[in-house]
Order: structure tokens, then sequence, then C-alpha cells
């Protein structure tokens, strides 16, 4: 049964509806009759006079008592042992017993033993360990009422419960050791106990003492005039587990309850003791209702705290205007929006940032609930008012007093020190340089078309950099926190290096070894042949016989080539004998210097030029077509690039990279020579003033070869009048010479080694001007000298 009581409004819709949760009332008797009171014997009364000893053993006692019982025993003698039982009898079991009292002194041996005894038919009984009883299928007695017969010292008990669930009255049972099996079946509310008979009557004792309807419970619904209810349901929950320990279960988005969070201490957890079930809050966002269901008690209390927490509102928030003077206005609302004294915008909600709070109505919608929530923050209202840079602030007298005392600190006149940039003038590094390091630790840097940087700032860093070329030097703009460790990170970057002068000597030596021999014979028959027909190559015979010959023949250049020919002629044959073998040794030396920097590339290249003809045609529309000859160059270098880098005890790390290019043969006359490029990329460890060799690039082009007569030019000896020998042996060898000493002109110790090898540098070049000054014209005329005459006369 329930009942309901109501309190409605004026619209007709009821403010607070109590139900009222009765328990179910159960008209079938709950007593319990105890079936294990008694047990059947039909001699029971029957006077004994037994003299016991003190002494006994367990087969002795089973003898004795089955004699007088009239029971018949199975048992294992092994499982259960021939234990002996001391006796000390001295009351009323002392000489003369009743036959019920020595099946009482059975069984308290037999459960003292850790025996048990159950009852197969009207006279045979089972004595088998008490762990084994279940297997020999201890009667099932009910609660009608019925005696247990003599034997069944092991039953098995059916309960049933209404009220409280098999699992509690298993633990009970358990922690108590009262029953020797204890089986629940939860789905069924049946639980099935084994124990000894004559403790049956106490285990049905408990069980009706836990088997009762417990308290009834009520349901209220509540509905709230002032406060959004979810938000209020939060606030309850914590206040009753505070002051009166209740617990308080609430429902949560998915529907699960939501237990009550933290632990409960001193006098509310004595209270949470006595009211353990907790009470069950739930909130209805459409009618902005709270459901509590709990104990009367427990819903008195809350409903005392609701109404003290649903109460209507002031706002106690004016407006006031704030005049920004040395800052933006914008930057002082963003102060007070990482301080959290206002909320942050872009986040706000409508009942934050508009017209003054009112109470809401008893007609609550799903939005005025949301706007009542969020206006118990009571956030101050700030808006910056661009034209006269001021915020004008909606907040409470203690909000403004702390919203000015914040103003006052970030709208402040910057002192000199504290401007937010400062000039680094460097010494050592590029401002270029140092500038890229810096950008791409602040943040991700690029640069635009015009090589300026484009940089893509963190918000939170606000750090620019400039370099200036000019002044040599950085401008940093950021604030004076930043300005600290930019400042220690420019002066590690801006560090003397040490120089290094690298001496390096190409050396190309090359060798030629070539050899071509050539006879052509022209025979002539006139009895045989008409007209005088020659044999390859042909040509007209002169008749005269004559000699001529010719050595080391020069080239359309004028340059000697070693080729030798001889010619012989007469009215039959005619001979062109050529012969060169050409041997060529050739060595070609450059000796350049280069200072850089430690970690600093330095680059030295030659250059060979040469030209072929580039021929364009072009067709006008009338005339003959127009040819235009161009010549075109083409370089091949040979370039060393060459990185030192100075280690502890002055080693040196030279990164060494030497590309060689080479001219072929032209496959044409007039087209570009073919070209071959060689390249090594090498490190290598050498000590200060010391010299590396490196070597490894040579070039070798070999060739063998001619043209024969078939037949004739394979007899032997005969054989080399009928063919021709041409071969190449070209082969060329470049040695790079490396020889590096670190400069350190900040260093006095090494400031000698600077100056001497400056000196003999210019001892070196004063010679070579000397023998220039000195060049005469004619034998025995002193020359006239150049001005000037000595160019490091100033220096």
């Amino acid at each position: 049964m329930s009942a309901a009581s109501s309190d409605r409004s004026s619209g007709g819709v009821p403010e607070t509806l109590r139900i009222a949760l009765e328990s179910p009332k159960d008209t079938a008797d709950n007593t319990v009759t105890t079936s294990g009171s008694s047990t059947e014997l039909q001699n029971g009364e029957d006077i004994l006079d037994l003299d016991l000893p003190e002494a006994l053993t367990l087969i002795q006692l089973f003898d004795l008592a089955g004699e007088y019982l009239d029971l018949d025993y199975v048992y294992d003698p092994v499982a259960i042992g021939n234990q002996t039982v001391s006796l000390k009898l001295h009351g009323g079991l002392q000489g003369e017993m009743r036959v019920k009292d020595l099946y009482t002194l059975l069984e308290t041996v037999l459960k003292f033993k850790g025996l048990a005894m159950t009852r197969r038919t009207d006279k045979l009984v089972t004595i088998v360990p008490v762990t084994q009883v279940l297997d020999t299928d201890p009667r099932l007695v009910d609660a009608e009422g019925k005696t247990v017969q003599a034997g069944d010292l092991v039953v098995t008990r059916v309960f049933e419960p209404r009220y409280v669930d098999v699992a509690s009255i298993t633990n009970l049972l358990e922690s108590m050791k009262l029953g020797v099996a204890v089986s629940p079946s939860e789905e069924s509310q049946i639980l099935f106990v084994t124990c000894y008979a004559h403790r049956m009557s106490r285990i049905e004792q408990l069980v009706g003492m836990l088997d009762r309807p417990g308290r009834s419970r009520e349901c209220l619904f509540r509905r709230l005039q002032f406060t959004a209810a979810s938000v209020l349901a939060e606030k309850v929950r914590t206040l009753a587990e505070e002051l009166q320990g209740i617990p308080v279960a609430m429902a949560s988005g998915t529907g699960q309850l939501s237990p009550q969070k933290g632990k409960i201490s001193g006098d509310s957890a004595a209270a949470g003791s006595r009211l353990s079930q907790p009470v069950y809050l739930d909130t209805d966002e459409r009618t902005n209702r709270i459901l509590m269901i709990g104990y009367k008690e427990q819903i008195a209390l809350l409903e005392k705290l609701i109404d003290a927490l649903d109460v209507a509102q002031e706002d106690l928030r004016t407006l006031q205007e704030y005049r920004i003077q040395h800052v933006n206005a914008e930057e002082v609302k963003t102060k007070l929006e990482e301080l959290d004294v206002i909320g942050v915008s872009g986040t706000t909600s409508p009942g934050t940032t508009g017209d003054r709070t009112r109470p809401v109505t008893t007609s609550v919608s799903a939005t005025s609930t949301t706007g009542t929530s969020e206006t118990l923050a009571r956030k101050p209202q700030v808006v910056v008012i661009a034209s006269t840079n001021s915020l004008l602030v909606n907040a409470t007298a203690e909000q403004h007093a702390q919203i000015a005392t914040i103003s006052s600190y970030v709208d402040s006149k910057m002192s000199p020190e504290e401007r937010p940039y400062k000039i680094y003038p460097l010494e050592n590094s590029s401002p270029r340089h140092v500038a890229d390091l810096l950008e791409q630790l602040i943040g991700q840097a690029g640069r635009d078309k015009e090589d300026k940087i484009e940089k893509v700032a963190k918000m939170q860093d606000q750090i620019v950099i400039v370099p200036d070329p000019n002044t040599f030097s950085l401008i940093v703009y950021t604030s004076r926190g930043n300005q600290e460790w930019i400042k220690s990170l420019i002066e590690s970057l801006d560090k003397r290096r040490p120089q290094v002068l690298i001496d390096v000597t190409l050396v190309e030596i090359t060798r030629t070894d070539t050899f071509e021999y050539d006879l052509s014979v022209v025979g002539s028959a006139k009895e045989l042949v008409i007209d005088n027909v020659g044999i390859a190559p042909i040509q007209t015979i002169d008749s005269t016989a004559r000699i001529e010959g010719a050595f080391n023949l020069l080239d359309q250049a004028g340059n000697p080539t070693g080729k030798t020919q001889a010619f012989y002629s007469d009215d039959k044959v005619q001979a062109l004998l050529t012969a060169i073998s050409r041997k060529n040794y050739g060595r070609v030396l450059a000796k350049p210097k280069i200072l850089v920097d430690d970690g600093q590339e330095g680059k030295i290249s030659t250059t060979d030029e040469t030209t072929y003809i580039k021929e364009s045609v072009q067709v006008p529309n009338q005339g003959a077509p127009i040819t235009t000859r161009d010549f075109e160059i083409i370089e091949a270098t040979i370039q060393l690039e060459i990185t030192p880098h100075i280690s502890e005890g002055d080693l040196l790390r030279l990164d060494v990279h030497l590309s060689r290019e080479d001219f072929g043969a032209r496959p044409l006359e007039g087209a570009p020579p073919d070209k071959t490029t060689s390249e090594i990329t090498t490190a290598v460890f050498v000590p200060d003033d010391y010299t590396v060799i490196l070597g490894g690039l040579v070039k070798l082009n070999q060739s063998k070869g001619g043209s024969k007569v078939p037949v004739l030019g394979d007899v032997p000896l005969v054989g080399a009048l009928f063919r021709s020998v041409d071969n190449s042996d070209v082969e060329r060898k470049l040695y790079v010479f490396l020889k590096a000493n670190i400069v350190r002109p900040y260093d006095e110790s090494r400031l000698a080694d600077l100056e001497r090898i400056s000196e003999a540098n210019r001892e070196a070049f004063e010679k070579s001007e000397a023998k220039f000054q000195k060049h005469e014209n004619f034998p025995g005329i002193r020359p006239r000298p150049v001005e000037p005459e000595r160019v490091l006369e100033d220096l």
C-alpha cells in the first residue's frame, strides 16, 4: 500500500508530491518449526546400568551404542581410525543413564572427532568424516515439525527467505561456522543448509531474525523556484554527506547510479552506519524538479537543505568604467581572463553577458534553467570600449576592488629599463647567422621571395628578432624575462673562433707514349693494265725515280709533332712511309692558400676553357638561308672544398671534397669535346702544422689498333708492308698536399705564428718583385724602375 499527498500551486501543478512506499505485508505465518529439536527413539526412556571406563575407543563406543540403540553401523576403519576417547562422567551419566542420553553422548563424541552419521534404511547408518558427509546423502528435512530419526546426525534443511537475500544469510552462517555446507541459489532465493541435527534449531532462529520486512521509504517530488535542479542536487548531496553522513546516490547521464564521493569520518560515519541504504536523487530538467527516495528522516533533512538553498537571489553587481592610460584595454581584459577573474571571451553564455539576473518564475524552461545555473557563478561582465580605450565592468563591490587592483598593475607606465626591445652588438658572428639560430629555437621561420624572414611566432612567446647588418647587431623585441636568456645565448654564440690557414699544393703529372706506323705502296704495270690503274690509293705514277723525307714535322699551329715521313718513287713503285713515336712527361703545379674560420667552408678551384663552333641556320621567306656561327665556351674545373674543425689538443678534422673535370676527344671536328668528372669526399685528421697527402685521382687512357690488307697483312715480316699500327698510352695523376695551421690572432702566445707566416709570404713576394724590377731589356743597360717600385713599402 502507498499514500500520496501534494501541495498545488496556483497553476495547478503540484509543488511537492509525497508518496509513502510501504513494505509488502505477508499474511502467511512466518514462524519456523524447529525440525531438529528432538530425535525419535523407541526406547529412549529405558534405563541402562553402565559402568563406562575412562578410556574408550571409537569402535567400542559404536558397538555399545549400536547394541542399545538397535542400529547397524557401516564405516571405513582406515578413514575413521581406532581413536581413543576419554570420558570423565561425574553427573547424571555416571552409573545409570537413559538410552537417549547414550545417543546424545554418541552425537557429542562424533562431532568432537569430526565425524558424521547418516541413516540409510530403518536401522543401517553410515559413519564418515564430516568432510565427506555430502557423499552419504544426508536426509532432507522440512519445516513441518517431523522429528529426526536416530542415526541422522547430519541433515539438510531448505530455507526460502522472503525479505532478505540468500547471500546475507550465507555470509552469516559461514562467519559463525554453523553449517557443514551452505549452498545458495540467488536466482530462486533458496538456501540449502547441511549441518548437525541438533544445530538446525539455532540456524532456523537466526534465519527468522534476519528474514523480516524492512522499514518503509518515501518518494518525494520537489519543485524548485529559484535554482536549477541539476546544480542544487549536487549541493544537497555534498551537504547531506557532510552534515549527517547520509549516503546519496544520483542518476548519471547513462542512467546508472553515481555513488557518493570521498570518505565519511567521525559522527557522519556513525550516522551513515544506521542509515546504510543511500538516498536516491534524480533531476527533471523539463519541470525543474528533484526526485528523492529515502527514509522519512532522510527526506526531512534533504527538504531542510533545499529550503535553505532554493531562495531568491539578488544581483549586487554595478556598472563602472575603467579608463586605461598606458596599454591597450584588450590586454587588461586578457590578463583578467588569465587570472580567472572573469570568464574567457567566446565561452561565456548569455546568462553572464546579458542583463541583470532575475529570479526564475514558476514556469521554468530548459533554457532558463541553464541560465540560472550559470548565473550562480556570478562572474563579472567586462566589455572593451575601443573608442575610449576603457573597460565597462558589471561586478560586485568586492570584484570591482579586485579588478581595480589588477588594472593598476597592468596599466602602468613603462620605465626605460622595462622597454620590450634591446640592441645586442655583435663582434664575431654575423647578425643573420645568429638570428637564424634564435628563430629555430623560438618558433618556425621561413623566407619569402625577397629573402626576408617570415616568422610564425608562438603567441605565448611574442619574440621578434631583427638582424641589422649596418650596425652589425641584433634587435630583440620581447619581455624582460625572455631578454635574460636571449642575452646569455647571444653571448655564448658570439664567440671568437680560431682561423685555419690551409696551404694547398695541387700537382698533376702526365705521361704520354704513342706510336703510329703506316706504309702506303702504289705499283704500275703498263703491259698488264691499261691507263695506269693503281692499287690503294689510286695516284698518278711519276716515271722519275726520287727519294724524299722529313723529320719532326709541324702541325697547323706550328708545334712539332715528332712525325717522320719518307717518300720513294720510280716508274714502277711509289711508297709513302709514316712513323710517329711520341713520349711526353709533364707536371702542373698550383699552390693556393686560403684562410677560413673554424667550421667554415673554404673553396679552391682551377678552370680550363675550350671553345667549339655552334652553327644555326635561319631560313627566311625569301632569299638564301643564313648561317650563324657562335663560339661556345666549355669549362673543365678542378674544385677543392675544405671545411676545418678544431678539436681538443689542436687536432684538425678536415672535411675534403675534391671534384675534377677533364676534356676528352671531340667526336666530330668542331663539336664540343667529351667531359669526364671524378669526385672524392673524405674526412682526415691531421695535427696542427702537419701535411697530409691525398692521391688517387688517376686517369689512364690506353689503346692499341691499326689496319691491314687481308691475308697479306698477316704474313710474318713481309706483312709489315701491308698493315698500319696506332698505339696510345696516356696517364694523368693528381696529387693534393694539405697543410693546416691554426691561427689565433686574439691569443698573444700564438700571435708569433701568424707574424712568422705573414713575414715568410712577404719575403717571397718581395723577392719576385725584385726580379721583375731588375729585368734588363738590353744587356748592360740598367732598366728604369716601374712605379710603384715596392708595392708593400707602406704596409
